[in-house]
């Protein structure tokens, strides 16, 4: 007879593998914070002020606001755990600093991400027939995961995490063991493949060529054009980087792709726009005088 399984046991599972290392790796980092830079205080003994205090730290760090809030969720954790109360990671101060955050950078334009657009059945079918030149099984496999995940809402790693046993659906219902017996029947009399129809071979094609632009947005200045050219914004209708245009992108508007591909000639001598408005000082301030000044070095070749 197996033994039964601690409390402790049993309480520790309600966390994902995944969120158990992500606690983790803030509580550590909360613990040097406190050695370093709080004179060796005990975290367990932490004030809200301290907690505050780690959070402005890893904001200084660099740290986006989703990550600040994590950090705070493995404090509030972290102090539960130690059945510190009451706990200073729920207290208003910390709720405030986080929140206020997430405020200020909304109001300030900072750390605002471009944001992936949902999945449409036309970009779905796209990748089902990338599959098409893979082994047989294996493009099967990833048709099933991906068909799955996307009426299922699943996430990738459920679905890779799947083990034989757990398809099935009860009774009733069809199994994978149902399935295969079915699919070993077929097989060993032969009309596995008699009705399945031919299928007609499509050529691959990408995403970007379901969203092909109708113009290509208006930069007002070096900063502006710098941005579309490296990277897409989904809310100007940019939903790739100007310089992953497809032949069918740039027919949409050659004379103002031209335009971009001549700043582009200047934009790959600098490893990002702070070193190419230092450079182009006084000109990089709105598009028209960028643009003139980058084609006035290009005739004089002192780009």
């Amino acid at each position: 007879m197996e033994e039964t399984p601690t409390k402790q046991t049993i309480q520790a599972s309600f966390r994902g593998a995944s969120t158990r290392r992500t606690y983790a790796t803030y509580q550590k980092q909360f613990e040097a914070f406190c050695a370093t830079h709080k004179q060796g205080t005990d975290p367990v003994t932490a004030s809200t002020e301290d907690c505050t205090d780690f959070f402005h730290h890893l904001y200084s760090l660099g740290r986006k606001a989703r990550t600040i809030d994590s950090a705070k969720t493995a404090l509030v954790a972290y102090f539960k755990d130690n059945n510190v109360e009451p706990n200073p990671a729920q207290a208003s101060e910390s709720k405030q600093y986080v929140v206020g955050l997430q405020k200020y950078n909304r109001q300030n334009n900072v750390d605002d991400e471009t944001k992936a657009h949902p999945l449409t059945i036309h970009e779905l079918s796209t990748l089902m027939n990338g599959f098409a030149s893979l082994n047989p099984f294996l493009g099967a496999l990833y048709r099933f995961m991906l068909s799955c995940c996307y009426l299922g809402c699943f996430r990738m790693g459920e679905m890779l995490a799947l083990k034989w046993n757990d398809v099935a659906l009860g009774s009733g219902a069809f199994s994978a063991d149902s399935i295969a017996a079915s699919v070993v029947k077929l097989l060993r009399d032969g009309n596995a493949l008699a009705k399945i129809p031919q299928v007609a071979i499509t050529r691959q094609t990408t995403i970007q060529e379901f969203a092909v632009p109708r113009a290509i947005p208006t930069a007002r200045s070096g900063k502006e054009a710098w941005d579309q050219w490296f990277s897409a914004d989904p809310k100007v209708g940019l939903y790739c980087a100007l310089k992953d245009y497809t032949k069918e992108m740039i027919k949409v508007d050659r004379r103002k792709y031209s335009e971009r591909l001549t700043l582009a000639v200047a934009f790959s001598k600098y490893q990002n726009f702070s070193q190419f408005e230092t450079e182009y000082a006084g000109h990089a301030s709105t598009y028209s005088g960028l643009l003139q000044e980058v084609r006035k070095r290009k005739r004089e070749n002192t780009i």
